[in-house]
């Protein structure tokens, strides 16, 4: 789960892990529930991400190669 939901002084917020242990704060709003639904609806749509990108990598992976083009040494070169 890479985005979650904190609380601070003026109410809710919805903020981003970057790895680090650095959070970035990517909404705010005064409902616990309203930024809980973002939040989800965040992870939600970078998991779609995630999986598109594997789909892609995995039909680019299985596409036959271009076959290797042998030409025979040239005498005149």
């Amino acid at each position: 789960m890479q985005y979650t939901v904190a609380a601070h002084a003026g109410g809710f917020v919805v903020a981003r892990s970057r790895g680090n242990g650095e959070w970035i704060a990517v909404m705010e709003h005064a409902s616990y529930e309203v930024c809980r639904r973002e939040a989800i609806r965040l992870n939600a749509e970078q998991q779609a991400c995630q999986r598109l990108e594997q789909a892609r990598l995995l039909s680019a992976s299985l596409q036959p190669r271009r076959s290797i083009r042998y030409f025979e040494p040239d005498a005149f070169a």
